[in-house]
């Protein structure tokens, strides 16, 4: 801020001055104010500032970039631009963001902060949308062992789901998802039969 010439005095006695902002506009301030630095500017630099801060709250609360804020947004385009290289395995075959998750606050609220650095965003059913009941924070391999699960299998001329081929072979479904986890084909996991845990009993040392 330039001083340019005395402006007298105020009601109060202190000493006035005409002064041009940087911004181009003239004001009169105080000496009192400037000598403490509590005037800078006409105003503008305070609306500046103000105008930031209101900018920084909007967006997101001052989350942009960090790692679930991206999350939100990948999973945005995903299912909302055909332009995106996943949007045929998402948006193109119907897989759609609820409308509470059109903003990044409610997402958060929601899901709350990644637990690890390795976590992302995945939906229990696969086949489902993006909502706050089918979505959680889960590990790569967590993430894996859902889709290899969840996702249809072609089992004796029809396509199912594990939990149904669970139902139909009466193979338990824990014990049917674990042997297709670990990489056994359809067929040897419901054949094998399930081996009953036998209980260790303990003898009295000596």
């Amino acid at each position: 801020m330039l001083v340019l010439k005395a402006a007298g005095s105020n009601a109060a006695g202190t000493r006035m001055w005409q002064c041009q902002c940087d911004c181009g506009r003239k004001c009169v301030v105080s000496g009192r104010r400037m000598r403490n630095g509590h005037t800078s500017s006409c105003g503008c630099l305070q609306k500046e500032r103000a105008a930031a801060a209101s900018a920084k709250a909007q967006t997101t609360h001052g989350m942009r970039y960090t790692p679930e804020w991206l999350a939100w947004k990948n999973m945005r385009g995903r299912c909302n631009d055909p332009g995106n290289p996943s949007y045929p395995r998402y948006g193109g075959r119907g897989v759609k963001v609820c409308a509470r998750w059109s903003e990044f606050q409610p997402f958060f609220d929601d899901m709350g902060a990644r637990p690890s650095k390795r976590a992302s965003i995945d939906r229990k059913d696969n086949d489902g949308d993006y909502t706050p009941e089918n979505c959680h924070w889960a590990s790569q391999k967590e993430q894996a062992r859902n889709r290899r699960t969840s996702t249809a299998i072609e089992f004796r001329g029809q396509t199912r789901t594990v939990a149904e081929i669970a139902d139909i072979t009466h193979v338990p479904s824990n014990i049917l998802y674990s042997r297709i986890y670990l990489g056994w084909d359809i067929e040897r996991a419901v054949s094998t039969p399930v081996q009953a845990r036998s209980k260790r009993i303990r003898t009295p040392a000596g």
